[in-house]
């Protein structure tokens, strides 16, 4: 009995609070005015390098997820849409960061499973996750062309939000 309060406790501290972070970073404009993006290079599966700051000039969609998260696979055909739809016709760059807990093996068997076209990062010492504080996946964030940052949502977003999101971009 004791657990289940404990854990009860638990899920009131961090998930109901993390439930209001992800709609207040969603909706207001001042937060995300101080929002401070940082720069990183990882490596894509396939051994390409990819700088964030060299992603300036394009829309882009940063997002953090783990390949054993329903909510992260759920979002993948939503984010396979949209690259799709997107990454000519409006040069559009979505970059899916996995942490180190995701193996190698992990990821390709995720890519083949649900088709992923889009880059899939591995960082493999977890230094964008520390450097972007992200405690819970999905973790998206929308940089516009002049490297603004226009919305993060915290939590598994369906096409049509990512379609929202994406207008503010560009």
């Amino acid at each position: 009995m004791k657990t289940i309060i404990k854990l009860l406790w638990l899920a009131l501290v961090f998930i109901v609070p993390l439930g209001s972070f992800s709609s207040a970073w969603s909706q207001n404009q001042t937060q995300l005015e101080d929002f401070q993006l940082n720069d990183f290079t990882l490596r894509t599966l396939d051994g390409q390098e990819i700088t964030l700051s060299k992603l300036t000039g394009k829309p882009v969609m940063v997002t953090f997820f783990l390949t054993t998260c329903s909510h992260c696979q759920a979002e993948s055909a939503a984010l396979n849409v949209v690259y799709n739809k997107y990454h000519e016709s409006k040069e559009f760059q979505l970059i899916a960061i996995a942490p180190r807990m995701d193996s190698r093996e992990n990821l390709v068997k995720f890519i083949d499973e649900y088709q992923i076209t889009y880059p899939i990062l591995h960082d493999q010492e977890n230094q964008v996750i520390k450097l972007y504080g992200v405690i819970a996946v999905p973790h998206n964030i929308f940089i516009d062309r002049e490297g603004r940052v226009k919305r993060v949502i915290t939590g598994g977003v369906d096409l049509v939000t990512l379609e929202e999101s994406l207008e503010e971009l560009w």
